[in-house]
């Protein structure tokens, strides 16, 4: 009777190791699930931006359009006296038309801090300027007046790094070097007393490299479009800056 009971007790304590263990393994997964289900109903719990993790898509087209140099007029006068020397000089130089222009980029982001790129930018139609000067001796004058028309290419590397402060606002800066192509075509007209009126044209082409810099702004609309505002300056003294706003294709 005595080793009936103690094997009862036995399968009892058995039994309830067993239960208590599908409990808690029950439990367990429960949790797992639980944790899993709270992951998908939160992705934002993870971080947006993956710094110095490489992208995908990572290659990318760009277009968009631009305005070289800005509308601008300067006027110079100066006054001489004695001898020979002109009484008084007027000078006005205005821009009466900035260059509107289109440019193409292809390029590659590695991350979202870092991106490579080649551009090819060109004037649509030419850039315009308005030279006129007035030279005034005792009280004879000369006048003179030049008409110069400007048309552009360039291409070249580019390097840009960004500040990933936001999918929607990531400024930026960017530097390369540019090779560029120059044509200019200017007429002039002249008259007064001491010549004969005078007409004539004058056409120049040039090449040349140099180095460019900027800055702008980047917003990643979708995954794989985006828009792009940017700065863009040729030589370290400001020889000409462009204004363009571009928009990109990631694949």
């Amino acid at each position: 009777m005595f080793t009936r009971t103690k094997f009862w007790l036995a399968v009892a304590a058995l039994t309830a190791c067993f239960s208590y263990g599908f409990s808690l393994e029950n439990h367990s997964e429960y949790i797992s699930q639980s944790s899993n289900s709270n992951r998908q109903k939160n992705p934002q719990a993870q971080p947006n931006f993956k710094i110095l993790q490489a992208i995908n898509p990572a290659f990318y087209v760009a277009f968009g359009g631009e305005i070289n140099e800005q509308l601008s007029k300067r006027d110079i006068q100066s006054s001489f006296t004695g001898g020979a020397a002109p009484d008084s000089q007027t000078s006005e130089e205005k821009q009466t038309r900035p260059a509107i222009g289109f440019l193409g980029i292809a390029g590659y982001q590695l991350n979202e801090m870092l991106s490579f790129e080649l551009y090819y930018a060109g004037s649509a139609w030419p850039q315009k300027n308005t030279l006129s000067e007035t030279l005034t001796v005792d009280t004879f004058g000369q006048s003179s007046k030049s008409n110069k028309k400007a048309m552009y290419l360039q291409f070249g590397p580019r390097t840009l790094l960004a500040l990933p402060i936001h999918k929607c606002f990531s400024p930026y800066v960017l530097a390369g070097l540019s090779f560029g192509y120059h044509r200019t075509k200017t007429t002039f007209e002249s008259g007064g007393i001491f010549n004969a009126p005078t007409t004539g044209n004058d056409k120049t082409n040039t090449w040349h490299i140099l180095y460019g810099q900027g800055y702008g702004i980047r917003s990643q609309l979708t995954t794989n479009f985006g828009m792009r505002l940017e700065v863009y300056t040729l030589g370290f003294y400001g020889l000409s800056s462009a204004a363009n706003l571009i928009a990109y294709y990631s694949f």
